[in-house]
């Protein structure tokens, strides 16, 4: 009897346990561990997305796909969505060096440049048919910008001199049609031949750019150009975008930066992060140590406001006059820019509290957007946890943030917390002898090159570099790895 009694204890036991990591959660996970997001980029986001989602007969991926990744109506495909799959893949091979991945990241690429760019007026076209002949020919500056964006991480990783010619290009229609030289920012939609069709200016026309492209050229590049354009895009918004009476960003304005009547009495709660988050990384970059007022008081309100600490969840909306007004489930992008901002805010500030933000915001992640049954992640769960929309893919959701955020934290986490080395991967296309490699993909200058070796005919040669770039050598295709540290702190 005693030993039934035993039995039935552990039985039971191990149903309470198991029921803890409902909706597919895992129990036990090391979110401080920088390693633990570049596996989980490795091994829970992207393969599903390379078994599941490549249209292997038509080129590039599926834009629609269900819960069980099952292929919806819509077949068209999205030239920004694409640049996101071409960017995190770029990713997966500068974290492991796998060859596989930067195929897939090249043939993607080659889909984009065949079929989404106009040759007649340049630009990308904003919808395309699945075959990849033109749908909608119009420009809208969300597609324009996140069809850089997978370029840029492919330019970054290659030194693909073509890619840099496309973006290059589609770079200065943005600055000659869509951009208001007279009240500042950007216009909403132009037509194929750049004449604009909305003049209206929204949040993702303004901010996407910055956090899409601009920075990541910069780090890429080393070209003050696009620096200076990030720094000029924050100003707008600092100075024209944010509500006087209760700081928050808001959304949509007309051409004179007058908000619209139709703009909802809503705050975009992961529209203010990723401000925030923009804010914080010029900081770094500026190297003065101070951070803008604008930064200051959305930490403030950010933290008061749309945090949960209990939970470690980001809110989607709040009211902007009544703050007690928000919605009761969150969306996979809003967490994921909550959790990088919070390990930028650290990074800043030294504050212990916003790492302790950062662990209970990764394990809410970790616990309840990453589904474990069918891989990759839901795209909006409630507040109590519960997946609210279990869609994989639609025309805003593909690898793209799951991935950055994966990225992002394995840096953040390696540098700013564990202060451990990490290793990045390159395979440079046609280098010359003594082109300079720019390897430090954070804006924190405290982090330099600490070793950069070449795989040479005659072995593994090491190369000449200094803190944030490396010589490169004469060759068809240079495979370079190079190691990432800390200046100010000596290795574990």
């Amino acid at each position: 009897m005693i030993r039934l009694i035993g039995i039935k204890l552990f039985l039971l036991l191990l149903i309470i346990i198991q029921a803890g990591c409902g909706n597919g959660t895992s129990p036990v996970s090391n979110v401080q561990d920088g390693r633990y997001w570049k596996d989980q980029a490795i091994n829970d986001i992207l393969p599903y997305w390379t078994d599941n989602a490549m249209d292997r007969d038509s080129g590039a991926f599926i834009t629609n796909l269900d819960a069980q990744w099952k292929h919806g109506s819509d077949s068209r495909k999205y030239p920004s969505m694409i640049g996101r799959h071409i960017f995190s893949y770029s990713v997966a091979y500068l974290m492991t060096g796998t060859e596989e991945y930067l195929d897939i990241a090249e043939q993607t690429k080659d889909f984009l440049l065949e079929k989404a760019w106009d040759t007649e007026h340049g630009g990308w076209y904003d919808v395309l048919n699945r075959d990849g002949t033109p749908d909608i020919r119009t420009r809208n500056m969300f597609i324009q910008t996140y069809a850089l964006t997978g370029l840029a991480m492919y330019y970054f990783v290659t030194h693909d001199r073509e890619v840099l010619e496309y973006i290059i290009e589609t770079d200065r229609h943005l600055e000659t049609a869509m951009l208001d030289s007279l009240n500042g920012g950007y216009y909403n939609v132009a037509g194929n031949d750049w004449q604009i069709i909305d003049s209206n200016k929204s949040f993702a026309s303004q901010v996407a750019p910055v956090s899409g492209y601009l920075l990541y050229m910069y780090l890429a590049t080393g070209d003050s150009v696009y620096l200076e354009r990030s720094r000029r895009i924050m100003d707008w918004v600092s100075d024209r975008m944010r509500d006087p009476g209760s700081g928050w960003i808001l959304e949509y304005f007309d051409r004179n930066w007058s908000m619209l009547e139709s703009d909802p009495d809503i705050i975009n709660v992961g529209h203010n992060i990723e401000v925030a988050w923009m804010l914080l990384r010029l900081t770094m970059l500026n190297g003065t140590g101070g951070i803008p007022e604008t930064a200051r008081q959305l930490e403030d309100l950010l933290y008061a406001a749309t945090f949960r600490e209990e939970t470690g969840l980001w809110l989607t909306t709040l009211g902007r006059r009544d703050p007690r007004i928000t919605d009761d489930f969150t969306y996979w992008w809003i967490q994921a820019y909550g959790n990088m901002y919070s390990l930028c805010s650290y990074r800043i500030s030294g504050n212990k509290e916003r790492l302790d933000h950062f662990i209970k915001g990764a394990e809410f992640w970790d616990s309840y957007f990453l589904d474990r049954d069918n891989g990759d992640t839901f795209t909006s769960v409630y507040h109590n946890g519960v997946a609210k929309d279990s869609t994989k893919a639609n025309p805003y959701k593909t690898s793209y943030h799951s991935i950055e955020q994966c990225l992002l934290n394995y840096l953040y986490l390696s540098f700013w917390v564990n202060h451990e080395l990490v290793r990045l991967h390159f395979r440079i296309m046609d280098p010359r002898e003594g082109d300079l490699l720019f390897p430090v993909l954070v804006e924190d200058m405290d982090v330099v090159v600490r070793d950069a070796r070449y795989e040479g005919t005659s072995g593994n040669e090491k190369l000449t570099f200094s803190e944030r770039t490396v010589s490169l050598p004469e060759a068809d295709i240079a495979r370079i790895t190079v190691t990432l540290g800390n200046k100010s702190v000596r290795d574990n």
